[in-house]
């Protein structure tokens, strides 16, 4: 019963196999997750001032167009 043997063994390496590939995966999304915050961190800190700049610029150079 050659069959069974090899179902055993393909059965067993399927499992390593999906173990691996969900640390795998689990480190990807940490990684990923990491950079995420990273970006996050670093784009709330840039944008909060870009934003009220250009708010700013808009406003004066819409502002002055329109007083004109």
């Amino acid at each position: 019963d050659d069959d069974g043997g090899g179902d055993a063994d393909g059965e067993r390496f399927r499992d390593q196999n999906k173990e691996d590939w969900e640390k795998h995966f689990m480190l990807l999304c940490t990684q990923a997750n990491n950079q995420l915050m990273q970006f996050g961190e670093f784009f709330s800190k840039i944008s909060a001032k870009k934003m009220i700049t250009m708010v700013m610029v808009i406003v004066m150079t819409t502002g002055e167009e329109i007083i004109d």
